[in-house]
């Protein structure tokens, strides 16, 4: 009991030093050409290669994935699935273009911005925030920004939290357009509350070594 206090306080002691944001785009390459163009809005859209016969899903409309469509499905699947699916090729110029300027909205709070992705970056707010109130202010301010900028069709979930593992998870527990907010002493319960799965890096040939030494939950 004594070590368990005793580690508990450590973690909470090690990660309230920092505060970090988490944005995550929703459907990044559906939602820019949803946003482009006014008659793929509403529908089942799948980014695809060039090659389309023999392609798969790179992002799946917001619409796509509620009929089921996934991210990496083949298209021929994804077609099957939802017969009414409009396959798009995708046009990286066009996401390298829009990725430049929302990190560019980002530097405008921080000069501490991590591009993890094309779609997804790490904000540290520990000296412009100061409390996860500030930190939250921030958020919604930037999404604001976002919407003016890039239009309404594109979203984005944001995480808040004491460290990048916790707020990368918290972005992706709320979607589509989620603010999910996680403090240090909120973080052993989130975790307990998580599937394995949920966090950054364990997919599921690490998730199955864990279960096969005894590990199922965190």
């Amino acid at each position: 009991m004594a070590l368990g206090r005793a580690v508990h306080g450590w973690i909470k002691a090690y990660m309230a030093a920092s505060l970090i944001l988490h944005i995550d785009m929703n459907s990044y390459f559906a939602s820019v050409e949803q946003q482009a163009n006014p008659f793929l809005r509403g529908k089942p859209i799948g980014i695809t290669g060039k090659d389309q016969t023999r392609s798969i899903i790179a992002t799946a409309s917001l619409e796509a994935k509620r009929l089921g469509v996934q991210t990496a499905m083949s298209t021929w699947e994804a077609k099957r699935i939802c017969p009414a699916l409009i396959l798009y090729p995708g046009d990286p110029e066009k996401y390298a273009d829009i990725m430049h300027r929302f990190n560019k909205i980002y530097r405008q709070v921080t000069d501490r911005v991590e591009e993890f992705s094309v779609d997804e970056s790490f904000l540290d707010l520990t000296e412009v925030a100061k409390d996860y109130f500030g930190a939250t202010c921030i958020a919604l301010a930037i999404r604001e920004q976002l919407k003016e900028e890039l239009g309404s069709h594109i979203t984005a979930s944001i995480g808040i939290g004491p460290n990048k593992l916790m707020a990368k998870l918290c972005s992706g527990q709320m979607k589509p357009n989620g603010l999910t907010v996680v403090t240090p002493e909120e973080v052993i319960a989130r975790l307990d509350a998580s599937k394995l799965q949920d966090v950054c890096g364990i997919g599921p040939r690490i998730e199955q070594h864990l279960n096969q030494l005894g590990i199922f939950t965190f």
